[in-house]
């Protein structure tokens, strides 16, 4: 049995073996008080990390995934510690934080418990906590058990079964593709839709083709991903104040889903900005800012979508309290390759949002 308690509370029999995960020895408890019968200092998260992190809850979902990555590169210590579960009947991970529900003890157990049932089930998102968490995740199910458009789930199930040549030993997602980042986050970023051979194999927004090779590339240029590289679902990357939705999500032929199919998927945007109630959206290309502005004028928030033009680098300021809205070009092949769309281009806009972000605290 594997257990979680503060290091603060009176030890007690039913601990067992009580480990301490932390790098740093609990302020103020003396060693005889603690009665930790091992030290595992290295096994917490590094010193980066850790003062990034904060034990702010706004951060939690990023710091899980960026300890998690951690936890993958030091395998050493993750036998080690599944080798003192194994032998004793009862093992307490012992953890300093005042917040019992944020905190390195609590990633630890997550990340052990994903690895024993990695062996059942591929799991493609760490499992999530609070009541904003369980909101997005039955959203997410909601989201990938959609069938509402037949053309769409017609052609990403086509090209699920059929593949391309490069990918014949992948099994395809094939299906909606839910939305990513930080569920606290201030910056929402829209996209199109999945690509057919990107997300709709990988069932990441953005990951798996060049779009997210450029896009996750600036994020983490810009402090809002945890790494430049976007190959699958379980690579490790994680973005911190950010989240990246689209327009649509599922595949569609020739990347370009019918009105009907936004109006579908609108919902889904919808209930995304309910729950995040973002200071600051970023629209990838024309489609994803149009989408956007037709939701605010259903809903009420502005009369008409006319007065706002998209352009390469726009800044509409909309009615309080909406968010500042930011456009960009989308950062597809077709326009990166050719030069519409330069890493440049691309890092001045975020660098806006930064300052907009900076000011809105």
């Amino acid at each position: 049995m594997l257990k979680l308690k503060r290091i603060y509370d009176p030890p007690a029999q039913l601990d067992g073996y009580r480990v301490l995960v932390d790098r740093l020895w609990p302020r103020g408890l003396s060693k005889s008080k603690a009665r930790v019968d091992f030290w595992m200092k290295e096994i917490g998260p590094t010193d980066a990390l850790r003062k990034w992190f904060g034990h702010d809850p706004r951060r939690w979902t990023a710091f899980r995934a960026r300890y998690w990555r951690e936890l993958r590169g030091n395998s050493r210590l993750i036998l080690q510690l599944k080798q003192i579960i194994k032998e004793r009947r009862t093992v307490t991970l012992l953890f300093g934080a005042r917040d019992e529900e944020h905190n390195q003890a609590v990633a630890l157990q997550a990340f052990l418990q994903r690895r024993r049932g990695s062996s059942h089930r591929k799991s493609r998102d760490p499992p999530m906590t609070g009541p904003i968490d369980r909101r997005f995740a039955q959203l997410r199910d909601t989201i990938v058990a959609c069938r509402k458009c037949p053309r769409l789930v017609e052609y990403r199930e086509e090209v699920a079964r059929t593949k391309r040549r490069a990918y014949r030993e992948w099994t395809y997602w094939g299906r909606p593709v839910p939305s990513f980042g930080d569920p606290h986050a201030k910056l929402l970023i829209i996209g199109l839709a999945p690509a057919a051979h990107g997300a709709n194999r990988t069932g990441r927004m953005f990951t798996g083709d060049r779009s997210g090779d450029f896009l996750y590339g600036q994020l983490h240029r810009a402090g809002f991903a945890n790494q430049a590289s976007s190959r699958d679902a379980n690579d490790g990357l994680a973005l911190h104040d950010a989240y990246i939705s689209a327009a649509v999500r599922c595949a569609p032929p020739d990347n370009k889903p019918l009105p009907a199919e936004i109006l579908n998927c609108s919902g889904y945007l919808e209930e995304e900005l309910d729950l995040l109630q973002p200071r600051v959206i970023l629209a990838l290309g024309a489609i994803a800012f149009d989408t956007y502005l037709r939701l605010l004028v259903r809903r009420g928030a502005i009369a008409s979508r006319a007065p706002y033009t998209f352009s390469h680098g726009a800044e509409c300021k909309l009615p309080r309290p909406l968010p500042l809205l930011f456009a960009s070009y989308h950062p597809s092949q077709q326009n990166t390759q050719t030069g519409r769309l330069t890493p440049a281009m691309f890092h001045g806009v975020l660098r806006r949002i930064q300052r907009a972000l900076a000011v809105s605290e």
